[in-house]
């Protein structure tokens, strides 16, 4: 298959707005990882197909080979070739191994949520992670929330939420939420004045906080906890969120729509038992 070899500068910047201009448009990180691979193959003076073909093995991380592959297939597109019958014949990505969704339970959430309020974490980090197991948000859902995001929707509030590939959706807020929002609001009026952001950054309120931030804060908090606590993440949280909402007999379709899912398969998985799940049913022989 004879391609152009190489991409010149204004190429790959025609090929960046290509993408912004998808339906919906890519997001700047996966534009930057697309970018990274076509510089990749342009360096080693490759047919990208080729390139493709020759990098990528049934050995390779799902997630790379996914990136490396998108790519490809959108770079053929941007260039307006004919796309081949399969990028990677005879290549099986790996599929994912699935796992258990750690949540916490009552009395862990309880610890948790006593853990961060008397710990020493600066704001807006603290209310972030407060506000975390009661929404189901990704961490860089939460930092990029605009200053307008919390908004009365109905006989609620919502948050208007913007997430993966920029898709729009309104998370309901519920009681807990709320109270940390209102104390947060007003302890932080003079800041938020000035931003833009719900959660601007320490340094300067004309951006809003890092994930990475967030994420070293949380890193820190949970050092030294003892059990599980000692190594939650901020997908414990937002599988928390999940959980309680489930056994609460939320349906899978609303919980989608309010987690961001993509595919209703995906929102599925939290009906596969936890751990604790599976111990709770071995307790159920001693009852």
């Amino acid at each position: 298959m004879i391609l152009d070899l190489q991409a010149s500068r204004e190429e790959l910047q025609g090929f960046q707005d290509y993408l912004r201009q998808l339906e919906p448009p890519r997001s700047p990180t996966t534009i930057a990882r697309y970018s990274a691979v076509v510089r990749r193959w342009q360096r080693e003076d490759h047919d990208p197909v080729d390139w493709l073909r020759a990098t990528v093995t049934s050995q390779t991380a799902r997630g790379t080979a996914l990136c490396y592959r998108s790519a490809v297939k959108q770079w053929l597109k941007f260039k307006g070739h004919d796309l081949p019958k399969s990028l990677l014949p005879g290549v099986q990505i790996q599929k994912i191994q699935q796992t258990f969704r750690e949540s916490l339970n009552a009395e862990e959430l309880d610890q948790y949520i006593e853990i961060v309020r008397m710990s020493e974490t600066p704001e807006p980090t603290k209310t972030i992670l407060l506000l975390l197991p009661f929404t189901g948000l990704r961490i860089f859902e939460a930092c990029s929330l605009a200053g307008d995001a919390m908004r009365p929707l109905g006989r609620g509030h919502v948050f208007r939420v913007v997430g993966k590939r920029n898709k729009v959706r309104m998370v309901p807020l519920n009681e807990p939420s709320l109270k940390i929002l209102r104390a947060y609001r007003k302890s932080q009026k003079a800041r938020l004045d000035e931003s833009d952001f719900l959660f601007p950054s320490p340094q300067s309120t004309a951006r809003h906080i890092s994930k990475s931030t967030v994420q070293s804060h949380l890193l820190r908090l949970r050092t030294g906890l003892p059990g599980r606590l000692g190594r939650i993440s901020a997908h414990w949280l937002r599988h928390t969120y999940a959980m309680t909402m489930l056994r609460k007999g939320a349906r899978l379709p609303m919980l989608q729509n309010i987690l961001g899912h993509d595919s209703l398969d995906t929102t599925g998985v939290y009906l596969r038992s936890s751990t604790e799940d599976l111990f709770d049913a071995a307790d159920l022989w001693s009852e």
